[in-house]
C-alpha cells in the first residue's frame, strides 16, 4: 500500500515539473521597447527596425524598410464578397474580403548606418535597431547618379560614328530608364530639401532634346519585289509609324533607312486547309547599303477557302507578331539590352 502511494504521489510529482517545464518554454519573451516604439525620424537621422532569422538578415530587413520609407508608392485594391447558404429553416451568410498592396520601392544603397540596437528574442529570430544619417544617404544617391551620367555620356560619345538606328535606340533606351533616375532625384530632393538637384534635370533635357531631334531626323523607306512583300508593306509602315517613326517612300536623306522585304514561300493542304508557309526576310540597311540589322520570319497563314486568303492571313500573322514582340524586334534589333 506504502509503495503504491509512493507511487503515485512520484507520478503527480514529475506531472507538474512537466507541465511547468512546458509552460517555461512556450512563454514568448516580451519585445523590448526600442522594437515596439523606435525613435523617430528627424531632419538629420533615419531610424528602422527588422528582425530574421538572424543578425545579418534582421539587418537587411531594417534597411529595406529604411528605403521602403522614402521611395514607397502604395497601390491598395479591396474586393468584399457576400454569399448566402439556406440550410433548412436557417440562413446563413459568409463574408470575405481580398486587400491587395502593392509597392513599388526603387533600390537605394545604404552603406553607412549604425546598429543602435541587436537581441536574440527566440530560437532563430533575431531583432535590431538600425540609424542612418540623411546626408550620407543623400551622398551615396548623388555619387551614384553622377556615375550614371557619365557612363551615358561615355556611350553616347562612342555611337558618334554608329548608324543612325544603333544612336536612336541608345536615346530611346534613356527615355525609357529616366523614371528610375528621376525616382532617385526625388529620393534626394526627401533627404535634402534645401540641396539643388537641378544639374541632374539639365542632364535629362539635354538627352531628351537630342532624342527628339534624331526622331524627327531618322526615317524609313520599305523596298520590296514579291507580292507577298507588297501585302506585307503597309503592315511594317503601320508598326514603324505606331513607334513614331517616319516613313518617306521617296526621300533620299542620309538618314533616311531601307527596309528590304524578301519573302519565299511554299503551299500546301492539310485537313482541308490551305496553309502559306512563308520565309520573311527583313533587312535594314543604311545610306551606303550595309545591313545595319536583319531577321527572318517563318509564318504560316491558312485558310478555309483558298491559297489567296492564306496569303493574307500571314499579313495578320506579322501584325500580331510586331504588336506582341515591337516593331524593333521584327527588324532585328533588340533595343532592351543596348
Amino acid at each position: 500500500m506504502r509503495i503504491r502511494c509512493f507511487l503515485i504521489l512520484l507520478l503527480l510529482l514529475l506531472s507538474a515539473c512537466s507541465t511547468k517545464e512546458s509552460a517555461k518554454a512556450y512563454t514568448p519573451k516580451a519585445l523590448p521597447s526600442w522594437y515596439v516604439h523606435p525613435p523617430q525620424n528627424d531632419s538629420r537621422w533615419l531610424y528602422a527596425t527588422g528582425e530574421g532569422v538572424d543578425r545579418q538578415s534582421a539587418v537587411t530587413d531594417a534597411l529595406n524598410m529604411m528605403a521602403a520609407g522614402l521611395s514607397v508608392t502604395i497601390d491598395s485594391h479591396y474586393r468584399s464578397d457576400a454569399t448566402q447558404t439556406r440550410t433548412g429553416a436557417h440562413e446563413q451568410s459568409r463574408f470575405h474580403s481580398n486587400t491587395t498592396i502593392h509597392a513599388d520601392v526603387e533600390k537605394i544603397r545604404i552603406s553607412h548606418f549604425d546598429v543602435l540596437q541587436g537581441k536574440e528574442q527566440s530560437f532563430r529570430n533575431y531583432i535590431v535597431l538600425l540609424r542612418a544619417e540623411r546626408a550620407r544617404i543623400a551622398e551615396g544617391i548623388r555619387n551614384e547618379l553622377k556615375t550614371v551620367y557619365a557612363q551615358l555620356h561615355n556611350r553616347e560619345a562612342a555611337l558618334q560614328k554608329s548608324n543612325t538606328l544603333s544612336r536612336y535606340l541608345f536615346y530611346r533606351n534613356t527615355q525609357k530608364t529616366r523614371p528610375g533616375r528621376e525616382q532617385s532625384q526625388r529620393i534626394l530632393t526627401l533627404l535634402e530639401p534645401e540641396k539643388e538637384t537641378s544639374l541632374f534635370l539639365d542632364e535629362e533635357q539635354a538627352l531628351e532634346r537630342r532624342f527628339i531631334a534624331l526622331s524627327r531626323q531618322l526615317c524609313f523607306r520599305i523596298r520590296t519585289d514579291t507580292p507577298l512583300g507588297h501585302q506585307l508593306h503597309p503592315v511594317l509602315r503601320e508598326g514603324l509609324n505606331t513607334a513614331k517613326l517616319h516613313t518617306d517612300e521617296e526621300s533620299k536623306k542620309h538618314n533616311c533607312l531601307t527596309l528590304r522585304v524578301d519573302t519565299h514561300e511554299n503551299r500546301a493542304t492539310s485537313m482541308g486547309l490551305y496553309l502559306a508557309r512563308a520565309d520573311i526576310v527583313i533587312q535594314t540597311r543604311d545610306a551606303t547599303g550595309s545591313i545595319v540589322a536583319s531577321r527572318t520570319l517563318h509564318l504560316v497563314g491558312q485558310s478555309s477557302q483558298e491559297y489567296a486568303i492564306a496569303q493574307t492571313n500571314v499579313a495578320v500573322k506579322l501584325k500580331k507578331t510586331i504588336q506582341h514582340e515591337g516593331i524593333f524586334a521584327v527588324m532585328g534589333w533588340e533595343d532592351e539590352k543596348r
